[in-house]
């Protein structure tokens, strides 16, 4: 039964709205969601990355830094794993063991060997996560 309505959308009734909205199954089951500051991550079941909120130092990852008010599909990679967000940053790791990482800089946070604000995710330097073989 599931699978059969797995991926089938669906309508909600949201408090304090009076209509109807459509909503992707998909985040019913997103296998992650972080929050930092002002800004929220979820990792859907489809590996894709989505992001939302306060954005000033391009912790979203959207390659702006427009505060985005619904959820922005970051990149077009469907490669994600695992997301964490900091303060005014954010990291992630893809299947193949890559770090990934996005906002503010000033102190190193995320990585890369500069001190410069990324609004859009960057490979951190050679790191590559060795610990787990994640599935695709």
């Amino acid at each position: 039964m599931k699978k059969r309505f797995g991926r089938v959308a669906f309508f909600m009734i949201l408090f304090g709205f009076s209509g109807f909205v459509l909503v992707d199954t998909l985040w019913a089951t997103a296998p992650q969601v972080a929050a930092g500051m002002n800004h929220t991550l979820a990792l859907k079941s489809d590996g894709t990355l989505w992001a939302w909120g306060y954005n000033v130092s391009g912790q979203l990852g959207d390659g702006t830094t427009t505060q985005r008010n619904s959820p922005v599909h970051i990149g077009s990679d469907n490669k994600w794993v695992s997301i964490s967000a900091g303060g005014y940053h954010t990291l992630a790791l893809k299947s193949d063991g890559t770090l990934w990482a996005w906002g503010q800089n000033n102190n190193g946070q995320l990585g890369d060997g500069t001190s410069t604000q990324r609004n859009s995710p960057v490979q951190t330097s050679t790191f590559r996560v060795l610990r787990r073989q994640w599935k695709k």
